[in-house]
């Protein structure tokens, strides 16, 4: 029995539809460079090259990460792994790049 004084609702509102990417979004906070701990020049070169997020990087390839001199395999291993886990990952190299 509801309170003489209470407000009945009518109509509850619908909850947002949640899909992959919503719940990537609300789940995972955003990463940034710094937080990946790759070392303090590692970190310098990519932020200078404006890779400032996790996600930037996915706009990079493989190649053109390694041929910034400073990063090396243990921050090319953080980077993929940490691409990884988010459902992400380095660009891929274009054929043509490939076999320059």
């Amino acid at each position: 029995m509801c309170a003489p004084n209470a407000r009945r609702i009518s109509h509850v509102p619908e909850e947002p539809e949640m899909n992959e990417a919503t719940v990537k979004t609300q789940s995972a906070p955003e990463i940034r460079i710094v937080d990946l701990k790759l070392g303090q020049r590692p970190t310098e070169l990519l932020i200078e090259s404006g890779f400032v997020r996790l996600e930037d990087l996915t706009t990079a390839t493989a190649g053109e990460l390694r041929a910034m001199n400073g990063i090396g395999r243990e921050s090319m291993r953080k980077i993929r792994e940490a691409l990884k886990q988010r459902g992400m990952a380095l660009k891929e190299e274009d054929k043509d790049d490939a076999r320059a």
